[in-house]
């Protein structure tokens, strides 16, 4: 073999690897377009990488130019790791789970005290996990067969607000529609405030009570400022005259009314007699008759 056919045969060697090279025919050689993906390497692409599974029927299996890699099949594409099975980065949303019948995104674990889905945030305005419905459902909901549906944990366990609504809380059993609860001495178990003209708290029952105090060793009710009640006013007995008879709805025999005189005239109440006539009244006599100009008496009637 003479020496110019040595050094041909040693080019063409090197030329043939540099071919080999270019097309992906070296394992491990970075893959390109309409090439072998290559693991452990860079693959680049000019339109998305489509991996179907033929045996499942999935609608909408085709490639997008804008996405890197598409999944079809009965699971699109499944991540198991150590630490997480699958991770998505990305300046919009990490990760992005769509459905129109079903659940977007859907987390289960069968670990004791983990977390199906887990959101963490670390900034001032948003949250750890947030969500938001476009129609007339809920924005977030949890439920919980025998446990707490919704938890909240924090300087402030759950703050709401609503153009109606701030909170709204409904029991389908014997319980509470909404349950406050503080084992301190200097704050409330319910708080409610209100900057406007409206009520801080209100409680309404139409058949029971609207709102129960009750304490088993301190006081049940504490009112600090004015109160006023519906059943209470002012009626004035006229001159000449020693009763008035008040009509005030579901006044019974059984009711407590309790009268007082509003000004010294010589004659004071004498009694306040319930379903006097009738049910629906109370009478209010005096110890004679009321001096010129009536006197005025003030009423408070109890159940």
């Amino acid at each position: 073999m003479t020496a110019r056919f040595r050094v041909a045969s040693v080019v063409a060697v090197i030329i043939f690897t540099i071919a080999l090279m270019g097309v992906g025919g070296i394992p491990g050689a970075v893959a390109t377009q309409d090439q072998p993906v290559n693991a452990g390497q860079l693959n680049t692409e000019t339109k998305e990488t489509v991996v179907q599974n033929i045996t499942a029927t999935v609608s909408g299996c085709a490639a997008v130019p804008a996405n890197g890699l598409l999944g079809c099949g009965t699971w699109g594409v499944e991540g198991l790791g150590t630490a997480r099975g699958v991770f998505g980065m990305g300046s919009t949303s990490g990760v992005y789970g769509k459905s129109d019948s079903g659940t977007g995104v859907e987390g289960k674990t069968g670990g004791e005290n983990a977390n199906g889905v887990y959101g963490n945030a670390d900034n001032s305005g948003g949250s750890g996990v947030y969500g938001q419905n476009d129609g007339t459902g809920y924005g977030a909901a949890g439920r919980a067969i025998n446990g707490t549906g919704v938890l909240g944990d924090g300087v402030t366990g759950v703050s709401a607000t609503g153009s109606v609504t701030g909170v709204s809380g409904t029991s389908t059993g014997q319980g509470d529609g909404v349950d406050g609860t503080s084992n301190n001495s200097c704050c409330s178990a319910v708080y409610g405030l209100n900057n406007g003209m409206g009520n801080g708290v209100a409680g309404r029952a139409d058949v029971g009570t609207g709102v129960l105090a009750a304490s088993t060793k301190g006081i049940a009710l504490k009112v600090s400022g004015k109160a006023t009640f519906s059943r209470s006013g002012l009626v004035t007995i006229p001159a000449g005259t020693n009763h008035a008879t008040v009509s005030l709805a579901r006044v019974t025999a059984a009711s407590m009314v309790i009268a007082t005189a509003q000004q010294s005239a010589g004659v004071a109440v004498r009694a306040a007699v319930p379903a006097d006539p009738v049910g629906g009244k109370f009478t209010i006599y005096l110890t004679g008759n009321a001096p010129a100009g009536g006197l005025s008496v003030a009423y408070f009637v109890l159940n």
